[in-house]
């Protein structure tokens, strides 16, 4: 059974996204832009592709050495893999790691500002526009970073005053916008 934690990260991700993590001293937001690259569907399509070996740490479609090799097929000359959902070509994946990069500093910023650590945090909303996005595959493919855990129904009493920040206006956001441009290893 899991503990009750005091920290909550509510995230809604869409073209208008919106961050919130509450804790019992004091609740922070943060708006980190359109991340409509990363839906429900494509955070579990990534995560799967990523557990079979599919896509490289880079983002890079690898030619062989996973069960989806017979569907990669070229499109201007670079890989792309036939999926049952349609074509994911090197693009898609390219925006999606944008997405991601871009959701998973938000997430650390927020966590830094209010001091608290992944393990201290339960994630009681998780969704996209075409709905919940899996916890575990959102750490899969490094949105959530390890220690995050999954709760709905979490206890503990959270600040109601609400500091709204801009991740533009700290220059470490950008270092961390870089370094969750890949994808976590495994």
């Amino acid at each position: 059974m899991k503990e009750n934690r005091l920290n909550h990260l509510v995230f809604h991700i869409g073209a208008h996204s919106e961050l919130t993590l509450l804790t019992p001293d004091k609740s922070l937001r943060c708006y980190p832009g359109d991340l409509s690259a990363m839906t429900a569907s494509s955070v579990a399509k990534i995560a799967e592709l990523l557990e079979a070996g599919v896509l490289s740490t880079t983002g890079q479609i690898r030619q062989k050495g996973h069960p989806y090799v017979d569907r990669i097929v070229s499109v201007r000359h670079l890989p792309a893999l036939q999926t049952d959902e349609g074509l994911l070509t090197s693009t898609d994946i390219r925006n999606f790691q944008i997405a991601k990069a871009t959701a998973a500093s938000a997430v650390q910023y927020l966590l830094e500002k209010a001091g608290v650590k992944p393990e201290e945090v339960c994630v009681i909303t998780l969704d996209a526009a075409d709905g919940a996005v899996d916890p575990d595959k959102a750490k899969r493919v490094g949105i959530l970073p390890k220690g995050v855990v999954f709760d709905d129904a979490p206890g503990g009493e959270v600040s109601l005053a609400l500091d709204v920040l801009d991740l533009s206006a700290d220059e470490n956001v950008i270092h961390a916008y870089t370094d969750h441009l890949f994808f976590p290893k495994k």
